[in-house]
């Protein structure tokens, strides 16, 4: 999670607008979303339509709302938005040469020719969120490999490019244990100003290898020399927007089942909500002011679904909210828990005439919060996801 800690959060306005360029599985969008509050805009975008659903379901778990999850090429951002976003986040796709496996990433053999590929894409990737950042905002660029041309390589061919646009600020310094980036590279000098960046070495850290830097846009780029004018294909309407009296509605039916005010989220996240194919969604108002042809595939927070006229609520929206409800709450006894959380019914629990068939948040006797069921005559329903076992 280390290059969302490499940005200065001080310099953006509370309605930033962030792009998390290659974003699955989700860790760094979440703790961006975190950082912010949860507030602005978050463009979670992966170029590979196979990574999409890992990224969703992490921006779910975490319950995030002002998110958009795209799957556009990294290198048409530059040209479609250019100096639109406050900041980008590339966590670059690499060669994974970080000197230690892991489940996820296990060591492999790579070529010269792979390792000079991925460089020439990150460059270009790079451009791109430089293109595509705001003058004044900032780019933090990142990858799991230690092999200098995905590293400095990139920056030294970024700084030959654009070296009055971009400059490179002391990173190292913001990481305990970090070393400074290369000064040389194969009896080559580098730019004095790459080595501010940060190099995470496992056995200094006893951790996978890293690096990162964070480049500020000074001023605007040149125009480049095979710019297309891009653009994406907007989406087709797809959800309506929630007339003042139905959403009126809707908070009053949250408020009187769980004294939950969700007026107030919507107010101070700046939210607006939509109907799809007849489930309920916030979704960020900067989306449709500033981003409408997004073509995004999903965004904001599932609020429920509407059921015989009435909203049940989504395992999304008790999973955030749910700690802050005043009604409708059910504390599980110890011995209930362990159950409950592999997903389990509870018969312990029932409601054989008042609240049957309520849907009610669940917590244990620590307040923490355990999600949703459904009180039934002989039981207790788990609605916890299957995604959770």
């Amino acid at each position: 999670m280390l290059p969302a800690e490499l940005f200065d959060l001080s310099i953006l306005p509370k309605d930033a607008l962030i792009l998390d360029m290659a974003a699955s599985p989700g860790g760094k969008t979440t703790h961006l979303a975190d950082r912010t509050s949860d507030r602005g805009l978050i463009v979670a975008n992966d170029a590979s339509r196979g990574r999409i659903p890992a990224l969703e379901i992490v921006l779910r778990n975490w319950g995030v709302i002002n998110q958009a999850v795209t799957c556009l090429p990294g290198e048409r951002f530059g040209d479609t938005y250019e100096s639109f976003f406050n900041a980008v986040l590339l966590d670059a796709p690499c060669s994974m040469q970080g000197l230690r496996g892991a489940d996820s990433h296990a060591m492999r053999p790579v070529t010269l020719n792979e390792i000079q590929s991925l460089s020439a894409r990150q460059t270009r990737l790079l451009e791109s969120a430089l293109r595509a950042v705001k003058p004044g905002g900032q780019v933090v660029y990142s990858t799991c490999t230690l092999t200098a041309q995905e590293n400095e390589g990139v920056l030294t061919a970024i700084l030959a490019r654009f070296p009055r646009q971009v400059e490179i600020l002391d990173a190292h310094a913001k990481v305990t244990g970090a070393s400074f980036g290369l000064d040389e590279y194969e009896e080559m000098r580098l730019p004095l100003s790459v080595s501010r960046a940060a190099r995470l070495w496992p056995h200094n850290l006893g951790t996978a290898g890293f690096f990162c830097a964070v480049l500020p846009k000074k001023d605007h780029l040149p125009p480049a020399n095979d710019s297309r004018n891009l653009r994406f294909s907007p989406p087709q309407p797809r959800y309506r927007a929630l007339n003042r009296a139905q959403a009126a509605e809707l908070v009053a039916g949250i408020h009187d089942m769980y004294g939950f005010s969700i007026d107030q989220v919507i107010a101070e996240q700046s939210l607006r909500v939509y109907e799809i194919n007849e489930q309920i969604f916030l979704m960020p108002a900067l989306l449709q002011e500033k981003m409408e042809g997004l073509p995004w595939i999903s965004c904001g927070l599932l609020l429920g679904k509407k059921v015989a006229g009435s909203l049940q609520p989504s395992h999304e929206f008790v999973a955030r909210f749910g700690d802050q409800f005043r009604e409708s709450v059910l504390v599980l006894d110890d011995q209930f828990v362990e159950s409950w959380l592999r997903g389990e019914d509870l018969r312990g629990y029932s409601s054989p005439q008042t609240g049957q068939g309520a849907i009610v948040a669940v917590r244990d006797r620590l307040g923490r919060n355990l999600g949703r069921g459904k009180l039934l005559s002989d039981r207790l329903k788990n609605m916890l996801p299957t995604r959770l076992f």
